[in-house]
């Protein structure tokens, strides 16, 4: 294994944190999978567990991936419209703040959010017609599938 530059490992560790603080947010409104928190170590040399605890193997909210490279992070949940509260939006956008290139994308089949630290984003027929983040509130809680 060749050494990670303690600059780059920095930067992984911030954005593992970045992750770790997501889940538990997320955990807070439902279930959280596929995989637990990863362990944030003070260096690849100490690293032997990448996971710590249990994940869900069928989760609420679906952590698909995290990509993070020189301009901007964002991780991919796969979940379900009814998940998506107004104090979980607004826990995930304060948490995003001190980040402006961090993201977080919602795929809910028949729709998505995209969410930064100041605005979200919608797309697909699930949110037609939606003009404010009330609008997406109510479409959100509005839908069982």
């Amino acid at each position: 294994m060749l050494p990670i530059p303690a600059h780059r490992f920095s930067r992984l560790n911030s954005s593992i944190s970045l992750r770790n603080e997501i889940l538990s947010i997320l955990s807070r409104y439902g279930t959280v999978g596929p995989n637990s928190k990863l362990c944030i170590r003070d260096s690849v040399e100490l690293s032997t567990e990448v996971w710590s605890g249990d994940g869900n193997p069928h989760p609420e909210f679906f952590v698909v991936s995290d990509i993070y490279n020189l301009w901007s992070r964002w991780i991919r949940i796969e979940g379900d419209f009814h998940r998506i509260k107004p104090p979980l939006l607004e826990e995930l956008t304060m948490t995003l703040s001190p980040i402006p290139s961090g993201c977080l994308y919602f795929a809910m089949g028949k729709g998505g959010l995209t969410v930064f630290f100041d605005r979200i984003l919608f797309e697909g027929p699930a949110f037609l017609g939606c003009c404010s983040v009330n609008d997406i509130y109510e479409r959100c809680a509005s839908s069982k599938t």
